[in-house]
């Protein structure tokens, strides 16, 4: 039987010192059977997918993974149509499926810049076609805010004085939330530079009008540092706050959304936990807090 093999080459350790008759070897090969009528392989040219131990562990490898990916590429007809034919046309691109192919099993490594340009080009369209359907979005009409003499209160607070890049940042924040405008943006800065303090400032007219804030984190660590400094000036600013994430006991969750329904929660810090569908905060008051 022929076959062609796949695998990382190495020496057999009982042969060492290597000599010209040093055995090697491929410990679990992947490998295609070469007919009797066939000059090669059915696949010349295999993919490697990156593996972690907890697939391994599954007995997910790669083996399995090549075939798992031939099989959806044998058996998938329909592929979405995100370009245009004219910018198919213009681009000179091939077909998505066939690009896909051979990003996977490519036919020779020869052409696979042609197929992978294919496929970078429409990530990057995507990727402008939501970013400008999200400005669409953002320009809807929203509501005006105030923070009125919170902000103030939280400047006289603060154990340092804002800088005047603060400054500005803090001015830039509350001009957007005085207009009919929804805001929409990105505050940057360098590690100590005081960015979580100038968020703040942008949650103040929220707080002011009687509304509800999320401040979402990443991780439960950071969550909890976020707790700890916020339910600092919170608790000076007399709003309530509490921290929801992932490990909070089940009765105590239960309480911290029932106080967010009835609006007992005005300032609530958590992880991804505060997107679940059970996490309802209530309709904004029209009433303004004093």
């Amino acid at each position: 039987m022929r076959v062609a093999c796949t695998g990382m080459v190495k020496y057999f350790s009982a042969c060492l010192p290597i000599t010209p008759d040093t055995s090697l070897q491929m410990v679990h090969p992947m490998f295609d059977k070469i007919g009797e009528n066939q000059s090669k392989p059915d696949h010349p040219c295999v993919p490697h997918y990156p593996v972690t131990a907890a697939m391994i562990g599954a007995s997910l490898q790669q083996k399995t993974l090549f075939k798992a990916v031939l099989w959806v590429l044998d058996n998938l007809k329909h592929y979405p149509q995100a370009l245009s034919q004219s910018i198919e046309s213009v681009k000179r691109f091939p077909p998505l499926d066939r690009c896909l192919r051979e990003m996977h099993v490519p036919s020779s490594l020869g052409g696979l810049e042609r197929f992978k340009a294919r496929i970078v080009y429409e990530e990057l369209y995507r990727l402008a076609v939501s970013l400008h359907l999200s400005k669409r979005k953002f320009a809807l009409p929203g509501r005006k805010l105030s923070a009125g003499a919170l902000a103030e209160t939280f400047k006289r607070l603060l154990p340092f004085t804002l800088t005047e890049e603060q400054a500005k940042a803090v001015a830039v924040l509350f001009a957007d939330a005085g207009t009919d405008r929804r805001m929409h943006r990105l505050l940057q800065g360098d590690v100590g530079s005081g960015k979580t303090a100038v968020a703040f400032f942008a949650c103040l007219p929220a707080l002011n009008e009687g509304m509800q804030v999320a401040w979402l984190v990443p991780t439960e660590v950071l969550a909890q540092q976020a707790f700890l400094l916020l339910s600092q000036w919170c608790k000076k600013l007399n709003v309530s706050i509490e921290l929801l994430k992932g490990s909070v006991p089940p009765e105590k969750k239960r309480a911290i959304i029932n106080g967010l329904q009835n609006n007992r929660v005005q300032f609530l810090v958590g992880t991804h936990t505060l997107l679940q569908p059970t996490v309802f905060f209530q309709k904004p008051r029209h009433d303004r807090h004093r």
